[in-house]
């Protein structure tokens, strides 16, 4: 057996830290017991795994203000160079987006905006006129759109990608589908999303409600697959979602089985995943090699 090729420095494209006294949104505190998350426990995380670089990505579900936020994130980058970039909550759907995205823009951290849609009642939420318009002016200033929705949610980003051509839209956790349910729905919606070359899909932790059955490889094996037919590596950017993965993988475990489930990628495919493909999207100050 030809031995897989060794992984570049890895750049980990979404990651989470936060203040819980500050979070006004349900989610991650309920998933994770309460506490703040410092860089100190990710630190930890990834000590000796090759991480060259992260990205922080926005947690609070219902906030009025992104900045706050990417001002935390900034005094944690002052003593660590390793937070290369931040992804920033936007009210995407308001009118008046534009002022909200002028002030983030004096963030030189800043790279993408997410507001997450996975718990919006609304299956085509992303589809709106509203977030629609909100996307564009997103585009028009340079930054990558994530967009964080469900399986069956992925409708409304088929919609929102085919409107929106000259936008970068980033899906988070693989369009979150049912960890060792039915994948035929989900399957069929990556594909036809994949057709839409401004989009990109990060290979990271799917994490549903309090669901705490640990990943596996012949339950993710499958979706992994999946995702690289539909949207090869140049379209692939690794990520953690960490420390929300914890629930049902630790960090080493998920990129063991990451690199193992990409070990017939050429040298060059590894390298885009692993690193490339995030430095490029997030314009991040890394070495590159």
């Amino acid at each position: 057996m030809v031995a897989a090729p060794p992984l570049p420095p890895v750049i980990d494209s979404h990651f989470h830290l936060w203040q819980a006294a500050r979070l006004r949104g349900r989610g991650v505190l309920t998933l994770l017991g309460g506490g703040d998350v410092a860089w100190a426990e990710y630190a930890a995380a990834i000590d000796g795994l090759g991480i060259e670089g992260a990205v922080a990505v926005q947690v609070d579900l219902a906030p009025t203000d992104g900045e706050p936020e990417v001002e935390f994130f900034e005094r944690v980058a002052a003593a660590e160079p390793r937070l290369k970039g931040v992804v920033a909550w936007a009210p995407v759907e308001d009118p008046n987006i534009d002022a909200h995205l002028a002030r983030l823009a004096g963030h030189d951290l800043v790279r993408g905006i997410r507001r997450n849609t996975q718990y919006e009642d609304d299956p085509m939420f992303c589809a709106r006129p509203a977030f629609i318009d909100g996307v564009r002016r997103i585009a028009a200033r340079g930054l990558v759109c994530d967009i964080c929705a469900r399986h069956y949610q992925l409708d409304g980003v088929i919609a929102l990608a085919r409107a929106c051509p000259e936008a970068t839209i980033v899906l988070n956790h693989l369009g979150k589908p049912e960890i060792g349910g039915a994948l035929e729905s989900w399957r069929e919606k990556m594909a036809r999303l994949a057709e839409h070359g401004n989009v990109h899909c990060k290979l990271s932790v799917v994490v549903f409600g309090d669901e705490r059955d640990a990943w596996s490889e012949a339950l993710v094996a499958p979706i992994v697959d999946h995702a690289v037919s539909c949207f090869g590596y140049e379209r692939l950017l690794f990520a953690s979602n960490w420390p929300v993965a914890t629930v049902v993988t630790g960090y080493r475990n998920w990129l063991k089985m990451a690199a193992d489930l990409t070990q017939n990628a050429t040298v060059e495919e590894r390298r885009s995943l692993f690193h490339g493909n995030a430095a490029r999207l997030y314009r991040l100050d890394v070495d590159g090699h």
